[in-house]
């Protein structure tokens, strides 16, 4: 393949010379035509003479035409003088090309297993970062709300402790005129002794309805004027 290349690039450039020599001629004979048919019309002087070597002038354009074109590579055989010698590298072999396709393939591997390594430790870690953050929180959270229900329940038991309270004392308050009633009809039926002069039998009712209360620190006795002093 180099060397039809390099036949080629001779021909063209023979070719090339023998156009620019064809022009080169064309131009001294059209030259040389007009001054003989100025000659006769033209005065000049026949002391000043200068003679044209045509030769010389060829040399002369050849010489700008060779400074004009590239400069001349002479270690490679074949090659005309003034063209460049064109560099054809070697081209791999298959087997080179498969292998280096394959080295190709394997990095890209390699890497694309980084990056998604690197994506998956990523993801690991920021879960865990919004598990704990989440953990906390939700801990922190449910101590907070443990604390506030424990309040609730408290103050709730103890409202209702003093409604009871108030509730007994209610009770006790509106009982106590009808169990002292009750009381002196049921020691008179059963002992048969009215006890209306009996004030011992009073007070020792009294004291044993109150050893029976201990949920109450205040009592209420209720007596008449005459038996007031005494009690």
């Amino acid at each position: 393949m180099l060397r039809r290349l390099s036949r080629r690039l001779l021909i063209s450039y023979v070719n090339w010379r023998i156009l620019l020599r064809l022009l080169f001629q064309e131009a001294e004979v059209t030259r040389s035509l007009s001054n003989v048919i100025k000659a006769y019309t033209v005065y000049y002087d026949k002391s000043i003479t200068k003679t044209i070597d045509s030769h010389e002038n060829w040399k002369e354009k050849e010489m700008l035409a060779r400074k004009s074109m590239p400069a001349v590579t002479d270690k490679t055989e074949g090659f005309v003088s003034g063209l460049d010698a064109v560099q054809v590298k070697e081209l791999p072999s298959e087997e080179e090309q498969k292998e280096e396709s394959g080295q190709l393939i394997e990095n890209a591997k390699k890497e694309a297993k980084q990056i998604l390594e690197q994506a998956k430790q990523e993801a690991l870690q920021s879960r865990k970062e919004i598990y704990e953050e989440a953990k906390k929180k939700g801990y922190e959270d449910g101590i907070a709300s443990g604390v506030q229900k424990l309040q609730e329940k408290t103050e709730e038991a103890d409202n209702k402790l003093v409604q009871l309270q108030k509730d007994y004392e209610a009770m006790v308050k509106e009982l106590e005129p009808q169990i002292a009633e009750i009381i002196a009809e049921l020691v008179e039926n059963v002992t048969g002794i009215f006890i209306e002069d009996r004030k011992d039998v009073i007070v020792y009712l009294v004291e044993k309805a109150l050893k029976n209360q201990e949920r109450c620190n205040d009592f209420t006795i209720r007596v008449s004027k005459e038996d007031y002093d005494f009690v």
